[in-house]
């Protein structure tokens, strides 16, 4: 299996001013104390994967708390996700820039804030607005290139809706991000979804049992969806053996 990460470049990302991971295996271990960035390693390569999409990079600041209270033109307060944190150094987040990928430079990717102006974006729903500037971060994979807008000053301007058919991202690579801390309930149903449509349930009990003092015999999901369409509500449930 051909990795795609078969390498670990970072720089400028979070805590991070520069890691060389020289070889990647199917299985990588990072070791070290609590507070050294290890996590941070992992948000890198979903950020990558995610090929710094909004929400990959917004769910990245949110799970960490690195929010702050913005408020609109109109006078409408939100919590925002806080942008310069994800910079190494983040008070000079502007004049910065953050590079992930492996070693290949041809296949990092590359990212700075910057100014972008909507008229050179050419956004279809606002064609006919004056000329206005947005924050967005300008990436680069490649000879791709595209706009990710993370700051306006329009009110109600959508700019997680945003996107320009000229800067449109590569594909998403999968990439499912496990830790620190449990799952919650909504990711584990989902992926046993997948672990059922595959008919590997087995696996899932075999793998549970390395863990176990007692064996499982079983596991299902259970409830049921709240609304149409969600999977909230839904919980796992293991059968240990030889308990009611």
């Amino acid at each position: 299996m051909t990795l795609h990460l078969d390498s670990l470049y970072i720089s400028g990302f979070r805590g991070i001013p520069k890691l060389e991971i020289p070889r990647l295996g199917r299985v990588t271990l990072l070791a070290g104390k609590n507070g050294v960035g290890k996590t941070t390693v992992l948000d890198a390569v979903r950020m990558y994967a995610g090929r710094s999409r909004y929400g990959v990079m917004a769910a990245i600041l949110r799970r960490h708390g690195e929010l702050r209270r913005v408020t609109d033109l109109d006078g409408t307060e939100r919590q925002d996700p806080n942008w310069p944190a994800l910079f190494y150094g983040r008070d000079q987040w502007l004049e910065s820039g953050i590079r992930i990928g492996p070693y290949d430079a041809c296949r990092q990717m590359a990212a700075h804030a910057d100014w972008i102006d909507i008229a050179r974006t050419k956004p279809r729903s606002f064609s006919q607005l004056p000329r206005h500037q947005i924050l967005a971060l300008d990436v680069a994979y490649g000879d791709r290139r595209w706009v990710v807008p993370i700051g306006h000053p329009l009110p109600d301007f959508p700019g997680r809706r945003f996107q320009s058919s000229e800067y449109e991202p590569p594909h998403e690579i999968g990439c499912e991000s496990l830790g620190p801390g449990l799952p919650d309930a909504l990711t584990l149903a989902r992926f046993w979804d997948d672990v059922v449509i595959r008919n590997e349930q087995s696996l899932a009990v075999d793998a549970l049992n390395l863990i176990l003092d007692a064996p499982a015999e079983g596991i299902a999901v259970v409830g049921d969806a709240l609304q149409r369409g969600s999977d909230r509500g839904r919980r796992v449930i293991v059968q240990i053996a030889g308990e009611k």
